[in-house]
């Protein structure tokens, strides 16, 4: 019997889960057994969501196709003579829609027939659900025992709750014991988190932790450590029926590490001294207070995995116990409490707005608040305006996105993706004059954002004399296309109308899919909706260029000003009439960069 639980360890970047998802939708309706789960695994090399080790690859051609880094999709041939070789394939494919059903966005079962896509998978794939709402509407389903999952059948917990629980309880013994609240140490949710399989264990273990705290309050280092590793060994002994393996505590920080990066796509959980320590989000206080009075801690019982799967699909479930007059009067106080935390004299100097939003409902009233506590924390960004060493990180922060996505390094927030927005965001805040600059995350209590609105572009910059939308992604092959052709057109298109203004869209890849660079190109030259567009498509490696540029201007004193990125701008857009394809004209952005870097100097 498991003597612990995990979320996922196989697919460690939430990121991906959106491009499995979408991957899985090109199998709808085909039956799953060993031929649709190998069909599966082909697609996830097809679309490089799998790169196979040359270990397994064997033939020096298969090798030299999977590294060749053109973010397009592997051919047919070369996918079907790797999958050839794996006997392991249908697994492969069964394991990580394995995860696509746990959280309730597709039915991929062999028992089940043909795959299906829930309405709950349609919702997020239409970008008509966040992010945010997706996972805590997921986690506060979320138990153990389950119909899915095998060999559970002692435990009797709903794991995000009862780790919200356990923190909040760790919480009010520090205080009680003149500690301070810090949330949990990495240590102490490794060893006590996963192995949380009984609700009714948060009082025992919380003592636990109070003790271990105690003891090593105010000791050396030295004792610190020795006191640490007794801990651990004590933990692993009680955890594993005092039969723990080599491998029994790397599992943990494996189980641990997964669990804290997708509980914090919830927004409830957060990170906090410089990372150290993991806690409820004070932001959240009010809802998970709510939650932990609520009784959605207690497991439901289910006759079969159908019944369990439309249930964690069902998007009316679970009802939010925190949506209720009193609760939104709570949350409405703190987040004015926040705002004039950050803003002292906001409310003062906002009167005549603050009565007018009091003159609606009471959720209302707190989404209005909510945006304005959002707007004030981002406002305090633009003190970065050119801080070169703030640059510097933002760079190598795009970097790490990328190998952050490729599994090469662990994300700085809960997913690449928004490690790439995040720093994207930071470099225009520093190297730019602009009214404003208008990023669509959500920055959490740690100072880091949670998550990003659907539906709209990633980043708006306001000029005296033009606009400026950016927009990010870390997809390559065909999803690039599915996923940011068309939605990009019509994002500037909005931003368009919304100002009034001559228009840009930087758009910022690791590579530039085909199919992508032609539909910017038509939109470029013939229009989207009647009218040309002005769309730019940057590799990470040009865009990052152009701001090591403008950094070494910073540095010497020459501070780039928003009409020399304009002159960038129709440099790139001005030479589109002189090609006849898209290659050829994006062939030419590394002299265009190189030349207005030197024009800088």
């Amino acid at each position: 019997m498991p003597q612990v639980w995990s979320f996922n360890t196989t697919v460690r970047n939430p990121d991906r889960v959106k491009s499995f998802l979408r991957t899985l939708k090109e199998l709808e309706g085909v039956t799953f057994d060993e031929i649709g789960q190998e069909k599966f695994f082909g697609l996830q090399i097809k679309k490089r969501l799998y790169t196979p080790t040359p270990r397994t690859l064997v033939d020096d051609d298969l090798i030299k196709a999977v590294q060749n880094d053109t973010g397009n999709d592997l051919e047919d041939s070369i996918v079907n003579r790797i999958v050839t070789k794996r006997e392991d394939a249908p697994l492969r494919g069964r394991t990580t829609a394995g995860i696509l059903n746990k959280i309730g966005l597709s039915i991929a079962l062999k028992s089940h027939g043909p795959v299906e896509i829930t309405e709950l998978g349609h919702h997020w794939l239409n970008e008509e659900m966040g992010d945010q709402e997706l996972y805590l509407r997921f986690f506060l389903k979320w138990q153990y025992p389950n119909p899915l999952e095998t060999g559970y059948e002692e435990f009797e917990v709903k794991p995000f709750i009862a780790t919200l629980k356990l923190i909040k309880r760790v919480n009010e013994l520090c205080l009680e014991n003149n500690l301070k609240p810090v949330g949990l140490s990495h240590l102490e949710f490794r060893l006590f988190v996963p192995s949380l399989v009984k609700y009714s264990q948060v009082e025992e273990y919380s003592q636990a932790i109070l003790q271990h705290r105690l003891d090593i309050n105010g000791k050396s280092q030295e004792y610190i450590t020795k006191a640490s590793d007794k801990l651990k060994e004590k933990r692993l002994l009680e955890i594993f029926d005092n039969n723990p393996t080599s491998k029994s505590y790397s599992n943990l920080k494996d189980y641990a590490d997964s669990a804290i990066r997708y509980f914090r796509m919830s927004g409830f959980v957060s990170l906090r001294g410089n990372g150290r320590f993991i806690d409820n989000s004070p932001e959240y206080k009010v809802e998970i207070d709510s939650l932990l009075k609520s009784g959605l801690q207690n497991i439901k019982n289910f006759e079969n995995s159908e019944e369990y799967l439309l249930y964690l699909a069902d998007i009316s479930e679970p009802e939010l116990p925190w949506i209720n007059e009193q609760d939104l009067k709570d949350k409405k106080e703190l987040l004015i409490s926040e705002i004039n935390s950050i803003k002292p004299t906001y409310v003062e100097e906002n009167e005549e707005r603050i009565a007018g939003i009091k003159t609606k409902t009471i959720k209302s009233q707190v989404e209005d608040f909510e945006n304005i506590l959002n707007k004030l924390k981002i406002q305090k960004l633009k003190e970065y305006k050119y801080n070169v060493e703030i640059l510097a990180e933002a760079i190598a922060g795009i970097d790490n996105s990328f190998l952050a996505y490729s599994g090469k390094a662990s994300p700085l927030t809960p997913k690449p993706s928004l490690d790439l927005e995040w720093f994207t965001s930071i470099s225009i805040m520093v190297l730019n004059d602009a009214r404003d600059i208008i990023p669509n995350y959500k920055v959490g209590d740690d100072g880091l954002p949670t998550g990003f609105k659907s539906n709209v572009g990633d980043l708006e910059c306001i000029y005296d004399n033009f606009g400026l939308l950016v927009e990010v992604t870390l997809l390559m092959g065909r999803d690039q296309w599915y996923a940011e052709g068309q939605p990009v057109q019509r994002h500037l298109r909005e931003f368009e109308e919304k100002y009034d203004l001559d228009s840009y869209c930087l758009f910022i890849a690791p590579y530039i899919h085909t199919d992508t660079l032609n539909t910017y190109w038509n939109a470029n030259k013939h229009g989207y909706m009647g009218e040309t567009q002005k769309i730019i498509p940057l590799t990470l490696k040009q865009f990052m260029t152009l701001l090591s540029y403008a950094e070494e201007a910073i540095k010497t004193g020459k501070q780039p000003k928003n009409v020399n990125y304009q002159d960038l701008l129709d440099q790139f857009i001005g030479s589109i009439h002189s090609y006849n394809n898209p290659m050829e004209w994006t062939d030419t952005f590394n002299s265009v960069i190189t030349s207005w870097g030197e024009k800088l100097k």
